[in-house]
């Protein structure tokens, strides 16, 4: 679709801005009208179009040459208009043309709306490269700690109430009902951070870029800035660092017995009888206010490589289990019963090396690698905001920028146009009683 001689025929038939739109569409960024694909929490997602309600597989932008696309759009003399001569001469009066070398005149308003329009396609190159990096599956932020939007920067009181308890009573004819107040609770969380990165495209590379590598930088930068968010947000999740403040006070994120107990020692995952002591323990969380039961319901669990065979074994459904009475009893008769899996997919598992590095790493948890591969999460995953125990605290979700040069440094220094990727936000513990550490 676009091939050098055809992209130009579209163009030119097109226009500018139809020709962005079908260009963005093509390559997943938006819908026909130019409308950009977006997720629940606002983050950029790619799409396949379709077209005539046939889904179409979207582009592959490593196959387009941003040279070819330059010399389709611009024109093959895209280098004597993007000269930083031909820049400065725009700014020279009509009348002073017949001054200026023959070949090297001034830059029409045409040859600006093809330059526009050619740093529009490449940035949509370099979005789409992005956004494949930033949404490879194998990062798990999003499932760790979901998005949740907010307009502070320094940090925010996420207010709630104390829950009243069970203290309705039966009401007589006549009688009033029974009047309660509601205390007041809140989690504060810390101040958010920028991460951001940026790249510029030069004559140099237009001119060289003969096989789409060009479109991957957008790869790297995505790849980078999901990376830190992902770090962070471990660190986060297996308490690396501990933000919970509950009501003006600080704890860790994981206790083994005070406020609330949600990590456990000497609980390896070796068979069912392990999960079933993480789920013991959720059944047994109390709220703060009125001490009674949280109702929590686990359907996550996180384990480092070493365990994911035994835990995909525990949760499957195919598994038999074994169970011995008086296990290596030699004086009583055993009684070996065999059943299905009592806890079959009631846990959806997640694994990253990332999380086992920051396990061993010593700015993390410095374990050793025999402990850090044996310690595991459950929790109950919820993407409501704020809903689960921890949450992404997001002033604005991943944004895509495009500057084209407009001073005499990028000019001179050839630089065609500037891009940025960026993303605000901060991981945060809302609520710890609903996730479960469990270690050897």
């Amino acid at each position: 679709m676009f091939a050098k001689q055809s992209t130009r025929q579209l163009y030119e038939s097109l226009g500018p801005a139809r020709f962005a739109r079908r260009f963005y569409n093509a390559i997943g960024l938006a819908d026909e009208n130019g409308r950009r694909h977006r997720d629940s929490a606002g983050n950029p997602v790619l799409k396949d179009p379709v077209e005539n309600g046939r889904t179409m597989p979207r582009i592959r932008t490593d196959t387009l040459s941003v040279r070819d696309l330059c010399e389709s759009i611009v024109g093959e003399d895209w280098h004597r208009k993007m000269n930083p001569d031909a820049a400065h001469k725009v700014s020279l009066l009509e009348e002073q043309r017949p001054l200026l070398e023959a070949g090297t005149g001034p830059l029409q308003a045409t040859d600006f709306i093809d330059i526009n329009a050619f740093t529009i396609v490449v940035s949509g190159l370099y979005e789409v490269s992005l956004l494949e990096a930033w949404q490879n599956p194998a990062y798990i932020s999003d499932e760790l700690a979901p998005p949740m939007p907010t307009k502070a920067f320094g940090g925010k009181k996420i207010i709630g109430t104390g829950r009243v308890g069970d203290v309705a009573e039966p009401r007589k004819p006549g009688m009033p009902t029974k009047r309660v107040q509601f205390g007041e609770r809140w989690v504060q969380t810390p101040e958010t951070q920028e991460n951001a990165l940026s790249i510029e495209l030069t004559q140099e590379v237009i001119y060289l870029d003969l096989t789409g590598e060009v479109s991957k930088q957008g790869n790297e930068i995505g790849d980078w800035l999901r990376w830190r968010k992902e770090i962070r947000v471990i660190d986060c999740f297996i308490g690396v660092t501990n933000t919970y403040s509950y009501s003006g006070t600080s704890y860790n994120t994981y206790l083994t017995s005070g406020f609330f107990t949600n990590s456990l020692t000497t609980n390896e995952l070796l068979h069912w009888t392990q999960l079933q002591t993480v789920f013991v323990t959720f059944r047994d969380m109390l709220d703060p206010t009125t001490n009674t039961r949280v109702l929590i319901r686990p359907n996550r669990i996180l384990v480092n490589l070493e365990k994911l065979a035994t835990t995909d074994a525990i949760l499957g459904g195919s598994t038999r289990v074994e169970y011995r009475d008086i296990p290596g009893s030699t004086s009583n008769p055993q009684q070996i019963r065999h059943f299905d899996n009592p806890y079959a997919g009631r846990l959806r598992v997640l694994e990253s090396p990332l999380v086992y590095q920051r396990c061993t790493d010593a700015t993390g948890l410095n374990l050793s690698a025999s402990n850090a591969g044996k310690y595991y999460w459950v929790w109950e995953y919820n993407p409501n905001p704020g809903a689960g125990p921890f949450a992404y605290m997001q002033n604005w979700p991943l944004r895509f920028q495009t500057a084209a040069p407009n001073n005499i440094d990028m000019i001179d220094r050839g630089v065609v146009a500037f891009y940025k990727a960026d993303e605000r936000g901060v991981p945060a513990v809302v609520e710890p009683r609903r996730v479960v550490q469990s270690a050897p």
